[in-house]
């Protein structure tokens, strides 16, 4: 279509284009928009085209679907057919983040938003005038804020994993946010120096000596599960102890308790059950005592809102207390702690 924008009155306009943002998940592309530069002394008046003054309708469209469902496609699409360089830098890391939040994947995630700091930092450097995606850019650090930041650091960033979880809570990402919990707290247990394997650089060639035994164990005895071991920290805490009779290399496991041995516990207590919830909903079939999956689906969806709800809370009670705990360890045995994951 070529759509007339002139005359009418001023509120004609924004009807006007929420009438063609509908017709475009028809098939119906706007060729062009088309106006008159008027001016009152000329008898003839020059018809001009506006098509690029109107897209900043797509624009604000695309970045509200990103800011309230993690979707980033429309504002890929939108600065890629702008075609400047730095602005598809920005946009490519956009779409990583967004497809990491569709499917749930925690390290993608993670190192898209290392990519999008990056790729700001460019953009900024780059250029000196007011443009589309500064506006953008500013909208993206006030909604990211600390998760950018704390994506610059390569090494152990102590509640880097906890901004997330509460960022995604904040969004209603639930699923994405107990994927989070359930994967990256191990992480935070040994960066925070909840639970460790090595606390010393003399004994980590033997510590990762023990961990490349258990792996060929996998290997010859239990290949399929051999993927649990891509994380070391997650496998430690959440799957070791089931195989360490089999596994025959012993790796011991130490605390630093704090002040108040209770807290300790319940943190560990409520992650296992929170990770038991999380896997009763993502991985039912095994766990649902009738129908199976769909018994459990039909079940659930009784209570869907009130779960979400139930879970949200637990995990902020669980995170709560692991703040605690953590204030209360000296921060010298902290820094001691090494993380070979």
């Amino acid at each position: 279509l070529y759509v007339d924008m002139q005359g009418g009155n001023r509120n004609d306009i924004p009807a006007i284009n929420a009438v063609t943002s509908l017709l475009s998940d028809q098939r119906v592309s706007i060729k062009q928009r088309i106006a008159v530069d008027f001016y009152g002394k000329y008898q003839i008046q020059p018809i001009i085209e506006v098509t690029d003054d109107y897209n900043t309708y797509d624009l604000v469209t695309a970045y509200q679907i990103f800011r309230e469902y993690g979707m980033g496609d429309q504002l890929v699409e939108y600065f890629k057919e702008k075609g400047e360089k730095n602005d598809i830098k920005v946009a490519d890391a956009i779409k990583k983040i967004s497809d990491a939040i569709k499917v749930c994947d925690v390290d993608a995630f993670d190192t898209g938003l290392g990519n999008l700091d990056s790729a700001i930092g460019e953009s900024r450097d780059n250029k000196k005038e007011t443009t589309e995606l500064n506006f953008i850019i500013n909208q993206i650090e006030a909604d990211y804020g600390e998760l950018l930041s704390d994506a610059r650091y390569e090494s152990n960033r102590p509640l880097k994993y906890v901004k997330q979880i509460r960022w995604c809570i904040k969004k209603n990402f639930i699923q994405q946010a107990v994927t989070i919990f359930e994967a990256k707290m191990p992480t935070e247990f040994v960066w925070n120096g909840l639970c460790f394997y090595c606390n010393n650089l003399d004994k980590r060639e033997e510590i990762l000596g023990k961990f490349t035994n258990i792996f060929n164990w996998y290997k010859e005895n239990k290949e399929r599960d051999i993927y649990k071991l891509k994380d070391l920290n997650h496998f430690w805490i959440r799957d070791y102890s089931n195989y360490k009779k089999d596994c025959s290399s012993p790796i011991t496991l130490d605390y630093y308790y704090g002040k108040d041995k209770d807290s300790y516990r319940n943190v560990f207590s409520r992650y296992k059950e929170i990770c038991d919830m999380r896997n009763d909903v993502s991985h039912p079939s095994g766990r649902a005592k009738k129908g199976g999956f769909y018994d459990l689906v039909y079940r659930k969806n009784a209570r869907e809102n009130q779960h979400s709800r139930d879970i949200t809370v637990r995990i902020e009670e669980c995170l709560k207390e692991f703040e605690r705990v953590v204030e209360n360890i000296d921060s010298s045995k902290i820094d001691s702690v090494i993380d070979l994951a």
